[in-house]
């Protein structure tokens, strides 16, 4: 019962009705897309609630939807977008990976948890930042054998081996991707 109030109350309070998506105000919208999310496992309902509240700055929002996605359904996304919202909640909404260091040791624990495990499952974007993090040494100790290791795996990408390869002279070129 507590988590249902807690949902709903999270639901309530992010609700801006100053815009509209085919007529229905853009709250109504975006609370339909949250409970098909979190109560059905609904992946492209939490896919077009990330692309909507993308601008909003409501990273505690984020961060429990996403924590629920990828505690009650493993849910893909979910590992970067933790990662993602506890930077932008730690920094006043700026995600860049050198700011990790920003973040409380046990904060940081947390959140190379979740990038990590990501990209284990070989979930792109969870590769691209965490062979940044080993290369640079964002908020964890340098790691050349376990950035080079990733940059390997993130070469043979059908989508973006090319341009791994073609930077692997200049690993730093990579650094302006996100």
């Amino acid at each position: 019962m507590r988590k249902i109030m807690i949902m709903a109350l999270l639901i309530f309070v992010s609700c801006k009705k100053t815009k509209t998506v085919d007529e229905k105000p853009r709250c109504e919208v975006i609370q339909e897309l949250k409970i098909q999310a979190v109560t059905k496992g609904d992946e492209s309902a939490y896919g077009t609630y990330l692309d909507f509240t993308s601008q909003d700055r409501n990273y505690y929002d984020v961060l429990t939807i996403s924590l629920v996605m990828n505690q009650k359904y493993k849910t893909e996304k979910s590992f970067y977008q933790i990662f993602r919202a506890m930077l932008a909640i730690k920094n006043e909404g700026i995600y860049e990976l050198k700011k990790i260091e920003n973040l409380s040791q046990a904060d940081r624990n947390y959140a190379l948890h979740y990038l990590t495990e990501g990209a284990k499952l070989n979930i792109v974007n969870c590769q691209v930042a965490l062979e940044k993090v080993y290369r640079n040494g964002y908020g964890a100790k340098i790691e050349f054998n376990k950035s080079d290791s990733i940059y390997k795996i993130l070469e043979n990408n059908k989508a973006i081996g090319d341009f791994y390869r073609s930077n692997r002279e200049n690993k730093n070129n990579v650094d302006e991707i996100n």
